[in-house]
């Protein structure tokens, strides 16, 4: 069974700073991703890099958030380590 997802706008955790492992900045949130049946997040779409021009999707299962930052148990390795895209111009 496959899961669909919709993107939940910048409401929100859209501009929140991710800070992740050992409190290291990672980005800004893009957007959410959600699955469409249950309504619960499921991925950010992170925006980082040296001009803010990649944008990595990161599993939220285990993040943390508040009203002023998103914190992910990731590390800058790893998010580099991850696939990116661009977005759309």
């Amino acid at each position: 069974m496959s899961k669909s997802y919709a993107l939940h706008g910048s409401e929100g955790a859209g501009g929140l700073h991710v800070t992740g492992s050992r409190d290291v900045k990672l980005g800004v949130v893009e957007g959410v991703y959600a699955d469409i049946r249950s309504g619960q997040s499921q991925w950010a779409a992170i925006r980082s890099g040296l001009f803010s021009t990649d944008v990595s999707l990161i599993p939220l299962g285990r993040a943390e958030c508040d009203d002023r930052s998103l914190r992910i148990p990731y590390s800058i390795q790893q998010i580099r380590d991850a696939p990116t895209g661009r977005p759309a111009p």
